[in-house]
């Protein structure tokens, strides 16, 4: 596994979260869109509003858990910063429905049609598409998540099969050296002796030398007397 596919592979992950941070806008401004409408709005058509607008808030929530799935390790502290934000923005919309909600009247009936709700049967029709929909996009970034990660996981069982085959040769090397190492000191011990008996011969050589002075001395000196 090299630089470059990892690369590749850190660059499609940032692509894809691009692509989620775009739909999380979009879905953040068709929010918005719904629950500017909800004050304006009375009985059933309200409370549909309402649960359009829960199931759209529910659904930002799982595109961010799919993007915080999706961080590149690369970039993790800058892209840390977005969640953030993609998560305080999630914060407000909530606050803006709930806000929403309670823009009407002050009469019982008003507040009352905040915890009532009959729906028609169109209107558990139109929930139940709406709930698939969601349900088929929250899938689909699943699958590009589950992609992400197999791929991730190639790159990282490539990484530590080179490592293995790494410290092999490392272990290889580490024995050779040791090898050399002993030849070198079994060298060195060859050399110490052999210094030493040089040293030797030359004591003796010189010790023959002095001798043989003496003997011609004595020769001379016995010589000369006579």
């Amino acid at each position: 596994i090299n630089a470059e596919y990892m690369g590749r592979l850190f660059e499609k992950m940032s692509t894809l979260l691009d692509s989620h941070e775009r739909d999380f806008a979009s879905l953040k401004d068709d929010l918005y869109e719904k629950i500017r409408r909800i004050p304006d709005l009375n009985g059933d058509e309200k409370q549909r509003a309402n649960q359009e607008a829960l199931q759209a808030i529910q659904e930002m929530k799982d595109l961010l858990e799919q993007m915080e799935l999706e961080v590149n390790p690369g970039n993790r502290v800058k892209v840390s910063a977005r969640i953030q934000k993609s998560k305080e923005a999630i914060g407000d919309a909530e606050r803006a429905l709930r806000k929403a909600m309670t823009a009407m009247s002050d009469s019982t009936a008003a507040r009352d049609e905040l915890f009532t709700y009959e729906g028609t049967n169109e209107d558990a029709r139109q929930a139940l598409l709406s709930n698939t929909e969601r349900l088929d996009r929250s899938t689909n970034r699943l699958k590009d998540g589950l992609r992400i990660a197999t791929e991730t996981q190639g790159v990282a069982i490539g990484i530590m099969e080179n490592l293995s085959t790494q410290r092999d040769q490392i272990e290889r090397g580490r024995n050779r050296v040791r090898g050399i190492d002993k030849d070198l000191g079994h060298s060195n011990r060859t050399l110490s002796s052999m210094y030493t008996r040089a040293k030797q011969s030359r004591f003796i050589q010189c010790g023959i030398i002095l001798l043989a002075l003496g003997i011609i001395i004595l020769i001379v000196v016995l010589i000369v007397t006579k």
